[in-house]
C-alpha cells in the first residue's frame, strides 16, 4: 500500500503550526508529530517516523531551529522557514546544511515546491519531480500523481514490468506509471531483494510465493504469475536468497 509522507513541525507558534498543518493536508502530506521546543522536538525525534521536517528558526526568541537541526539524522531532510532575514542567521542556519530555506509569509505552492526540491536534494536526484522521474530515497521511493507526492515503501513493491518507454509499478493497491526506464530502476534498486525475472520484468523477492524452476514460473504471494526467463534463471537463482 501506499503511504503519505509524514512531517515533522518545530514551530512554537500555534498560528503559524496551524497553518502548516491545514496547508500540509490539503496536499494529502502527513503530520507525523508538532514541536513547540527544543525538549519537545529531542522527544519527538526519539518517537515518530518522518520523511522530512519544517524548522522555524526562531523559537522562544532564541535561534533553537538551528539547534534542533543538528540534531536530525543524516538521512533526513530539512527545510527552515522564518521570518528573519538577516544575513548573520542566514549563514548560521547554512551551516547546518539545510535542504531548503523558505521566508514567512509563504504560499502553499511555495511549500509544496520546497519540499520536493528537499527531498530529490537529499536523494541526489535534483529534477526528478519536474521530469516525473521517481526518487528512490532510503527504503521508499516518492513519485508526483495528480499534483501530489506519494510515497511508497520498496516492501509494497510486487513487481515492475515495462510500459514502453517507462515503467508500470505495480502493488497489492493499485498500479503505478514510472517514467524512467527498468535499466536505471535495476541500477537504483536493492539488487538482492529485486531481481530481474525476463527482460521486460524485475519482481520483489520478498513477494515470491512459489518458484517453479522446470515451468519458468514465478507465484506471488498475491497469486499473480509472472514468468521467469531461461536467460535471467541462473542469475535468479543465484541471487535468490531462498536458494543461497
Amino acid at each position: 500500500m501506499t503511504t503519505k509522507i509524514k512531517v515533522l513541525i518545530f514551530e512554537d507558534r500555534a498560528e503559524d503550526a496551524l497553518i502548516l498543518k491545514e496547508t500540509l493536508s490539503q496536499q494529502h502530506i502527513e503530520i507525523a508529530g508538532i514541536a513547540s521546543s527544543y525538549t519537545e522536538g529531542i522527544a519527538l525525534l526519539n518517537s515518530v517516523d518522518f520523511d522530512i521536517a519544517l524548522l522555524d528558526i526562531f523559537v522562544k526568541g532564541k535561534p533553537e531551529g538551528i539547534q534542533f537541526a543538528n540534531e536530525i539524522e543524516d538521512d533526513k531532510p530539512f527545510i527552515f522557514i522564518t521570518s528573519s532575514i538577516e544575513a548573520t542567521v542566514f549563514e548560521e542556519a547554512k551551516d547546518t546544511n539545510p535542504h531548503n530555506y523558505l521566508i514567512k509569509p509563504y504560499n502553499p505552492l511555495e511549500l509544496l515546491f520546497a519540499i520536493e526540491l528537499a527531498i530529490e536534494k537529499s536523494a541526489a536526484q535534483e529534477g526528478a519531480f519536474s521530469q516525473k522521474i521517481p526518487v528512490h530515497h532510503n527504503d521508499a521511493i516518492f513519485i508526483k500523481k495528480n499534483k501530489a507526492l506519494v510515497k511508497i515503501d520498496l516492501k509494497n513493491i510486487n513487481y515492475i514490468s515495462v510500459d514502453g518507454q517507462y515503467c508500470n509499478m505495480y502493488t497489492d493497491e493499485q498500479p503505478f506509471l514510472l517514467h524512467t526506464s527498468l535499466t536505471q530502476l535495476i541500477k537504483e534498486f536493492p539488487e538482492t531483494q529485486f531481481i530481474r525475472a525476463n527482460r521486460n520484468l524485475i519482481v520483489n523477492t520478498d513477494k515470491i510465493k512459489i518458484v517453479y524452476p522446470d515451468d519458468n514460473l514465478i507465484v506471488l504471494t498475491n497469486g499473480e504469475k509472472v514468468s521467469l526467463s531461461r536467460r535471467y534463471k541462473a542469475a535468479f537463482f543465484k541471487n535468490y536468497r531462498i536458494f543461497k
